[in-house]
């Protein structure tokens, strides 16, 4: 090669050994994790639909009472939390 015309790009139809400066490597700590957070938040949704499942389907009819006491024990947390400056 004399040089003239090598800006060290792969030849057309072949793959440079080079790493693409604009797209960062990813770490595979940072694969794991993210693999271990999702399991983490499809075995929470599970266990959630299979405690609704297991409400409702003793109760034999959905019972719209759940939410509004959900939203009182919301509101009085919400209640303590400005009276003393502290959710703790």
């Amino acid at each position: 090669m004399n040089g003239e015309g090598d800006n060290g790009a792969a030849p057309i139809g072949q793959r440079s050994n080079r790493p693409d400066p604009d797209i960062p490597p990813v770490q595979t700590a940072l694969f794991i994790e993210q693999i271990l957070n999702g399991l983490q938040l499809g075995v929470m949704l599970f266990l959630m639909a299979a405690g609704l499942t297991l409400i409702f389907g003793v109760m034999g009819l959905i019972n719209l009472a759940h939410g509004s006491l959900y939203m009182v024990g919301a509101f009085a947390c919400a209640a303590v939390a400005a009276a003393t400056g502290s959710f703790w």
